[in-house]
């Protein structure tokens, strides 16, 4: 697995907007009649994970028409960001992790431990309203190839900065 990285300064994390609140919702609904005949298997990146990952467990939800409900303008944007990508990602209050990060077997640790893996957030590193900064990591495929990670990551970045202000900077780890 290839992991990418957005770091994000600067930012506002709020109720999410009545357009992204939309959009969340009619995506959702969308996805719901894409995996009506398909198992989950056959809609995400291909994993060699055997752990239920953190986007399949969304796809298996929506499957069931159990639609995710807006939390905040990071949580939606990040689920959003899963259901369309189909891999794992995680969100984490950048204040909060304490350095220096390493990647080891699919997983990145902190000095206190591990914060994300396609299955595992540490809940150590949760952001609330009050954090202006954070970081994603973003858990893609091996085949996918750098150029069109990196696109990816700067896609997401836009997107997010759209939403939360703020600057960004991706990196591949």
């Amino acid at each position: 697995m290839a992991i990418g990285s957005i770091q994000y300064d600067a930012i506002k994390i709020s109720e999410s907007s009545p357009m992204l609140k939309g959009r969340l919702q009619f995506y959702q609904e969308l996805l719901f009649f894409d995996l009506v005949d398909q198992s989950i298997e056959h809609v995400v990146k291909s994993s060699t994970e055997t752990t239920l990952q953190h986007h399949e467990q969304i796809l298996k939800n929506i499957q069931a028409e159990q639609y995710y409900r807006p939390i905040d303008s990071a949580l939606d944007l990040t689920r959003f960001f899963m259901m369309e990508y189909k891999m794992p990602i995680t969100f984490h209050d950048y204040e909060r992790v304490r350095q220096p990060m390493v990647v080891k077997d699919n997983q990145v640790f902190d000095s206190s431990g591990c914060i994300a893996s396609p299955s595992f957030v540490a809940q150590r590193t949760q952001w609330d309203e009050n954090s202006t900064s954070g970081i994603h990591f973003f858990f893609m495929p091996v085949t996918m190839d750098k150029e069109d990670q990196h696109r990816l990551l700067e896609a997401a970045g836009k997107m997010f900065s759209h939403i939360h202000g703020g600057t960004f900077h991706v990196r591949l780890l």
